[in-house]
């Protein structure tokens, strides 16, 4: 199995985790180190502990999708970039949306875990946006 897979694997087993509320899955999946920031407050990281409570309390996933998935290998660590959409509640505010997620995973041996997730909402497709694709 490439590097490649062996990451989308735990990126997918890690949202399934969550909406099953899996807390013995979640677990092993998350670094004793895992941290969660947001765009909205960059300043602010959550930790393994605060990620878990809301997972596996109030913050509820009715389903999910990744697309684009991206990654990148430097050795103990990837980097997985990807489109996300999640159809999902807050203490029952919708939290429903598409993001753009960059995920950092640390290799312990043969196993990975994921050691933190930027999450952000994605910069819609403009002329500036496919101009930067473009080659020159």
């Amino acid at each position: 199995m490439t590097d490649d897979q062996q990451l989308k694997a735990p990126e997918n087993d890690w949202m399934s985790a969550w909406r099953r509320k899996d807390k013995v899955a979640l677990e092993s999946i998350l670094a004793p180190d895992y941290c969660f920031m947001v765009s909205t407050d960059p300043t602010r990281s959550y930790t393994r502990e605060e990620w878990l409570t809301q997972a596996l309390g109030g913050y509820s996933c009715r389903s999910f999708s990744f697309d684009a998935v991206s990654m990148r290998i430097l050795e103990p660590y990837a980097i997985v970039t990807s489109r996300y959409h999640q159809e999902a509640s807050v203490g029952g505010v919708d939290r429903s949306h598409d993001f753009f997620l960059v995920d950092i995973w640390r290799r312990t041996g043969k196993t990975w875990h994921v050691v933190a997730r930027h999450s952000a909402w994605p910069e819609p497709v403009s002329d500036s946006t496919q101009e930067l694709g473009r080659s020159t």
